[in-house]
This record gives C-alpha cells, sequence and structure tokens, in this order.
C-alpha cells in the first residue's frame, strides 16, 4: 500500500473504503454536498489531513487530532498593516492581502515584504534581487514568482517592484532559534529599516507570521480602572487581601500596556498596600517597568 501511495499526486489518488484499497484512480464528477468523498493528505512524517471539496475538516499530527486553524485572521491582518502604514485605504489593504493568500499556498514556504520605500529597497539590494516594472501580480503568477528563493518585495499598494529578494540585516537579540532561517532573516532585515515595513513569513505548511507582530489594541480605561481599584484598596482601613491580588494579577495580564507614569503609580500603590497587611504569607509582586515598545498607539 505504501508503494503504491508513492505513485499518487494532486489528481491521481488511492481509492479505498476504509478498510479495503482497490486500486488507483481519480474524481471525475463529485457533488460536495453529497459528503460521500473524503480525501486523505498525507502533508509531511506523521501529519494528515482530511479533506471534502477542498476543506480541511480535521488535521492529525503524530496521532492527535485537531482542527484546523486559519493560515492568519483577517481582522489581525488589517488592524497590523493599518498601524504600521500610515497612508493606506481598503483597496490597497485588500490588494495585499489577496497576495498573501496566493504566496501562501506556495508549498516551500516564502516570505512577502511590505515596504513604503520599497522602490529604494529594490534599487539597493539590486545585486540580490531580480527587479521587475511596479506591477500587480495574479495568483497564477505568484505561485511561479514565489518558488525560488527570496522574498517578494512590494508596495503599500500592492504593486510587487522585485523578486527573490535575499534580505540582508544585522544580528539582533530579538531572534528565535527554534524558528528557521526565514523567520530569522526577517528579524534581522526589519531591525535595519526605519521605514514602515511589515514583512509576511509564510512556513511549509502554508501559515503566516508577521513581523513586527504588533499587540492588539486595547481601552485606555482597563488601565485606569485598575490603577483605581488599587487607590480604593489602599485608602481602605482593612486591605481587602482578594480583591488586591485579583487586580494585581490583571495588572499583570496588561502589564505590556503599562506608560512609565503607570508604572510609577502602580509601584508606590503596591508598595503601600503590602505595608498595611497584616498576614503571614503573601504573594510577592515585582516593580513594573514599561515595555521600550510600548506607545500611546496601542490604546483604542
Amino acid at each position: 500500500m505504501r508503494k503504491l501511495l508513492e505513485m499518487t499526486n494532486e489528481n491521481t489518488y488511492l481509492i479505498a473504503d476504509g478498510e479495503t484499497v482497490y486500486g488507483l484512480g481519480n474524481i471525475e464528477r463529485y457533488d460536495p454536498s453529497s459528503e460521500e468523498i473524503f480525501i486523505i493528505k498525507f502533508q509531511k512524517h506523521f501529519l494528515w489531513q482530511l479533506v471534502n471539496a477542498n476543506q480541511i475538516l480535521m488535521e492529525v499530527e503524530y496521532r492527535h487530532p485537531k482542527l484546523p486553524k486559519d493560515k492568519i485572521n483577517r481582522e489581525i491582518f488589517t488592524d497590523n498593516f493599518s498601524r504600521v502604514f500610515s497612508n493606506v485605504n481598503e483597496d490597497e489593504i485588500n490588494k495585499v492581502w489577496e497576495t498573501i493568500l496566493s504566496a501562501s499556498d506556495q508549498k516551500h514556504g516564502t516570505m512577502v515584504v511590505v515596504s513604503n520605500k520599497a522602490t529604494e529597497e529594490a534599487e539597493r539590494l539590486s545585486s540580490q534581487c531580480l527587479k521587475i516594472a511596479p506591477t500587480y501580480i495574479d495568483s497564477e503568477i505568484i505561485e511561479l514568482v514565489t518558488s525560488i528563493d527570496g522574498a517578494l518585495l512590494i508596495k503599500p499598494n500592492g504593486q510587487c517592484v522585485a523578486l527573490g529578494v535575499i534580505l540582508d540585516g544585522v544580528a539582533t537579540n530579538k531572534g528565535d532559534s527554534s524558528r528557521g532561517a526565514r523567520y530569522n532573516s526577517a528579524l534581522r532585515y526589519l531591525e535595519t529599516q526605519t521605514n514602515e515595513c511589515l514583512i509576511i513569513v509564510i512556513s511549509e505548511d502554508g501559515y503566516i507570521n508577521l513581523i513586527p507582530n504588533l499587540a492588539p489594541r486595547i481601552p485606555r480605561e482597563w488601565i485606569d480602572n485598575l490603577i483605581k481599584n488599587l487607590n480604593i484598596i489602599n485608602q481602605s482601613e482593612e486591605v481587602d487581601v482578594k480583591l488586591f491580588n485579583q487586580t494585581m494579577s490583571n495588572i499583570q495580564n496588561l502589564k505590556f500596556y503599562l506608560l512609565t507614569e503607570d508604572c510609577n503609580n502602580i509601584n508606590e500603590l503596591r508598595r503601600n498596600i503590602e505595608d498595611k497587611m497584616v498576614v503571614n504569607i503573601k504573594i510577592v509582586y515585582q516593580d513594573f517597568k514599561k515595555n521600550i515598545e510600548m506607545d500611546e498607539t496601542y490604546y483604542l
């Protein structure tokens, strides 16, 4: 059976009923609504998918079944894109989105670099890319141009200006040794960019990472309300230990969104409250410090 399986491709399958294999064949006519034909696709070592009408119903990896997840969430992409690029409209975002979805079908993975200085970057990297006249590329062509090594370099409006771009960059402590060379190459390149730039890294399994992957925006009121709770606890004659610990836990979950003034207020209030607590055992909290990437653009 394994030898027969090696003879199959995208159009030729092993025909089976769940118990017996009858031979090689293909699908000529099929009504997906009948749900009578299911395809098992072996993706890689110990990973297979159950498919009906091009819809993945289930994935099993190392014998662990799971429901399929989106390659990338459209809302997250739109939010990141509109925050990185200052002057884009909905049509331009849609064009870039379509480009990314088409590129995600590339079996060997690829990268798409979106830059507001794409033309200048294509010129700077001309010795290590194939420059082209700015043009929109349809899905069929994208499958071809992303089959070569290197990234696709496009403008924020979706026009492609270079193919097979070999990115340069500098070493960064943001690298992740557990990730592949493509991902870390994107991180190194972004470290050198002072312009507006978003890199889409597409892995071999079709899943997508955004670099930078911006934290979601939150209402500023969330932080204000937590600081208000600490003030109330601090002003109470007797400390409500349960409420204090719950408030500190919530602040810990949102620590990325704290500005310097917030950190100072929270640290001072926490110390005052801890001095008033009369308990034998208490949780020890560390001082909060502002994250270097945090600014007010992360508030709604």
